[in-house]
């Protein structure tokens, strides 16, 4: 009976500290810019502006698209995109973004492989 109840224990502990690792990736979800928590947010390209991005997408209160736009950081970090100018209208993106005074600043761009 005793080896029942180490394995038992046992199990509890290996399956515990597997989900350890899982529960810490939650908490960086959340990723600070500039002392800024970001926001995500993604949806349609409309169109690339000089240092905008308009953004075509879902409000969920409205239950409509809607056009959303972004300024673009100087120092956007960007994902399966060489630079902002292979961004084009179509092209599905997520984005990490931090607002202040009503003006959404793009700070991660991560373009959807097809």
């Amino acid at each position: 009976m005793k080896k029942y109840v180490v394995a038992l224990v046992m199990l509890f502990a290996i399956a515990f500290w597997g989900v350890l690792p899982g529960l810490a990736q939650d908490t960086m979800q959340e990723e600070e810019y500039e002392g800024d928590l970001t926001e995500y947010s993604y949806g349609t390209v409309v169109r690339v502006e000089a240092g905008n991005l308009v953004l075509s997408e879902y409000d969920i209160e409205t239950d409509q698209d809607i056009e959303v736009s972004y300024v673009i950081s100087d120092d956007i970090e960007l994902e399966n995109i060489d630079s902002m100018s292979d961004v084009k209208a179509g092209d599905d993106i997520d984005l990490d973004y931090i607002e202040k005074d009503g003006v959404k600043m793009a700070v991660y761009i991560a373009k959807e492989e097809v």
